[in-house]
């Protein structure tokens, strides 16, 4: 093993790109460059606030920047068409989170931007309902508050109306990001167990278990004291662990039995689950397996093509072209249902292991990099690299890798 990779290892997740910035796997803008040759760079967005996501906008008027869509990023990396301009970049949002509409919309409406929403229809809202938006705190008929606040609410996704609202606007795109979002069990190794600690320092897409046992993943629905066990998203191809009911039912039971939150406060808790773990598999002959080879296949064919015929549901937003793969961790696999069901595209984050697209590229391996790096685009007001990667290292410290129970990664193989 290289130093390098060695040191990938070793170091907390997110060091990942320091490493990949030693490497000299980002394009050159982010060194330093002056100009975007014959390279589109893709940014990824999740949630949005409107101080930062304003003045970003600001810089890509003020230094005209184009906004593309994965249309027009598919034609010109195929050869088919040129770009409008030399600074053109793809902006894009995962999940479908209620901000893109609360939020991102007004403003990329007043800078006269577009971007492209990936979206999960398991989590969309079905209410006919238009929630409050940044405009209208402005005018004075919302509260900011609220309008700010909406992801901490009830409703913390996008609503169909919202959503064929922005598309009707040419404003966003819309295309899928799986109908799921889920995870799946990948070995019978526990890693931890469903607590509160966990609930509150996670994303609740972090507990979206898809167990294979007939029950639909939802967010948040494994009980406290559930077993987590190593686990990878749908899409990348891995075989699904059917791990044992009795023993998570177990697990649960002798949380409720303690007291459910206050069985946490103890300090031998994880002992005492562990031993409940190994009584169980002591005595039971355990009810544990794995999916096949063809039950892996129709899985994500299914997600796929769930999620596409729900979003084309609504006219306005057919067909559906691109794919964004849940955590940027896909397939060959995945890729090759993408296709067999008519997708033109699918978007990671650096397979090959660079960040940049070019001309003559494969479609269905687009590239992405993290918001942070538009503050590095060409232009007058642009950030440097040294003070992006000291905001990057201060906010590692304050906050722990984002995934519970699997590391992340963007390669093809």
């Amino acid at each position: 093993m290289s130093l390098l990779s060695s040191l990938e290892e070793l170091l907390p997740q997110g060091a990942g790109t320091a490493l990949d910035l030693i490497r000299g796997r980002y394009p050159p803008f982010v060194y330093g460059s002056e100009r975007l040759v014959d390279q589109v760079p893709v940014f990824c967005f999740h949630s949005v606030d409107p101080e930062p996501f304003e003045t970003i906008l600001r810089f890509l008027a003020r230094n005209d920047y184009y906004t593309l869509t994965p249309g027009e990023l598919a034609g010109w990396v195929n050869g088919r068409t040129e770009l409008p301009q030399e600074r053109a970049i793809l902006l894009t949002f995962d999940d479908g989170h209620g901000s893109v509409w609360s939020v991102a919309y007004p403003l990329l409406r007043r800078f006269g931007m577009r971007a492209t929403a990936f979206l999960v229809p398991s989590l969309m809202d079905d209410r006919q309902e238009y929630l409050p938006t940044l405009e209208d705190a402005q005018q004075g008929t919302a509260n900011l508050e609220t309008v700010l606040s909406r992801e901490d609410g009830p409703y913390p996704y996008l609503t169909w109306d919202e959503i064929s609202e922005m598309a009707l606007s040419g404003a966003l795109n819309f295309e899928t990001h799986s109908h799921e979002h889920s995870l799946i069990f990948t070995s019978p190794k526990i890693v931890d167990f469903v607590r509160p600690e966990l609930r509150e320092q996670y994303d609740p897409l972090e507990f979206r278990i898809a167990t294979g046992y007939g029950e639909p993943p939802t967010v948040g629905d494994l009980p406290l004291g559930a077993p987590l066990y190593t686990t990878a998203p749908r899409l990348s191809g891995e075989a699904r662990y059917f791990d044992d009911r009795g023993l998570r039912q177990a697990c649960v039971d002798f949380v409720a039995e303690r007291g459910g939150d206050c069985f946490f406060d103890q300090r031998n808790w994880r002992p005492q689950l562990m031993s409940v773990v190994e009584s169980y598999r002591k005595r039971h002959s355990l009810d544990e397996g794995y999916e096949s080879a063809d039950e892996t296949r129709e899985s994500i064919r299914l997600d796929l093509a769930r999620s596409i015929e729900e979003i084309e549901d609504y006219p306005e937003l057919a067909p559906v072209h691109f794919l964004a793969f849940p955590w940027n961790t896909g397939s060959a696999l995945a890729v090759s249902e993408a296709k067999d069901l008519g997708l033109r595209g699918c978007f990671w984050e650096n397979p090959g292991g660079r960040y940049i697209n070019e001309r003559g590229q494969d479609p269905f391996y687009f590239r992405r990099m993290g918001r942070d790096f538009l503050s590095l685009l060409p232009g007058k007001g642009r950030d440097t690299l040294l003070s992006l990667l000291t905001a990057k290292i201060q906010r590692r410290l304050t906050t722990p890798s984002p995934h519970l129970t699997h590391r992340p990664t963007s390669t093809s193989e």
